[in-house]
């Protein structure tokens, strides 16, 4: 659930057309406001690596979630994904 949470505040962002004019750590910042208010605990935005490669702005996650799930045997999740915009559009 959290997951599809942090994919939409992302996703967001990369969909505003005044992410082409911002720095890092303004897209961070963007994010982190985000997280704020749908209270994403799994993840910060210091966590994520965002990176410039000419006109493709990729903002990629790699984290994991362990949850107990009864007595001492708990599941753990890996979440890993990139999320890459053409910043011309």
């Amino acid at each position: 659930m959290e997951y599809s949470t942090i994919s939409t505040a992302i996703n967001s962002v990369l969909n505003d057309s005044r992410t082409a004019m911002m720095s890092p750590s303004e897209i961070r910042t963007s994010i982190d406001k985000r997280f704020t208010i749908n209270q994403v605990d799994a993840i910060k935005s210091d966590d994520l690596v965002i990176s410039r490669e000419g006109s493709m702005l990729t903002i990629a996650t790699d984290y994991e979630v362990r949850e107990p799930l009864f007595y001492n045997v708990s599941v753990v999740m890996d979440f890993k994904h990139e999320f890459k915009k053409d910043i011309r559009q």
